[in-house]
């Protein structure tokens, strides 16, 4: 099996058979600024959707370390997420109901496999530190709230991760030979129909605050926000396939992901 020979345009395809929106909806959304974006991207896009971490679930050959730290990472990122909640809901009323509601659910839930998979572990004394491309995605959830960054930013931030994580898990799911139940228990919650629409909501709605600012600046200052959020997301899966670690490896960071020391003797003080 060879995720990497699936195409993204195969998968924007099948929006609407998997959750049965209508076609002028469909192709409103099809064709849409931040799926131009993607579009633009796709090298980067399917280098995280399609990563050898997916690949390595679908398979059953991913390492119980590895999956317990996407997990921590997945439920910290959520949690950073649920901050944002409110000021959606205050901003946006209604119209982004659904998305925090998943959000929430999403704490709940990938924190209670966190825990499930350390009781799992043998050992069980480790110490978890987000991964740096984790720990920055969080730092910009911090830093919208902050500074009090328009609420595109935050929308893009929100709908770009979850989007990432939703694309990965569904090319697991479909071309998952594993029978290990705790891959198959996230790529069934990963992959829920709910989370999917609420993830469109949220892509209508930033494709909706974008077209009627009229703002060009605000459309290229995204695309590098954009950008970032992808390297972010890059870095996350490099350090979790450093988890699968031989014999005799020095760590490697979790802040900086250089080999050689702890993240309390890191002085990288991160990307501006």
């Amino acid at each position: 099996m060879d995720l990497h020979s699936l195409v993204l345009e195969e998968d924007l395809n099948n929006y609407d058979s998997q959750i049965h929106i209508d076609g002028e909806n469909f192709e409103n959304v099809d064709n849409s600024q931040t799926n131009r974006w993607i579009l633009e991207k796709h090298n980067m896009w399917t280098k995280i959707t399609l990563n050898s971490f997916y690949e390595e679930c679908a398979s059953g050959t991913v390492t119980g370390a590895q999956l317990t730290k996407w997990v921590y990472d997945r439920y910290r990122i959520a949690q950073s997420q649920v901050v944002l909640c409110d000021m959606f809901e205050s901003t946006f009323g209604k119209q982004a109901n659904s998305f925090c509601a998943v959000i929430r659910e999403d704490l709940d839930w990938f924190e209670n496999k966190w825990h499930h998979l350390l009781q799992l572990s043998k050992d069980q004394s480790q110490e978890y530190q987000p991964t740096y491309g984790a720990q920055e995605l969080i730092d910009y959830s911090h830093r919208t709230v902050e500074r009090d960054l328009k609420p595109c930013n935050c929308l893009l931030l929100c709908w770009l991760v979850n989007f990432a994580f939703y694309q990965g898990w569904r090319m697991t799911q479909r071309h998952c030979q594993s029978n290990q139940c705790e891959i198959l228990e996230i790529a069934r919650w990963s992959c829920r129909e709910e989370l999917m629409v609420a993830i469109i909501d949220i892509q209508k709605l930033l494709d909706k605050v974008l077209s009627e600012s009229g703002n060009e600046s605000l459309i290229v200052e995204l695309a590098l926000y954009f950008d970032g959020i992808l390297a972010r997301l890059d870095d996350m899966f490099e350090e979790i396939y450093l988890a699968k670690r031989l014999p005799g490896m020095k760590e490697y960071c979790s802040k900086c992901g250089r080999q050689g020391h702890s993240q309390e003797r890191c002085a990288f003080k991160g990307h501006i």
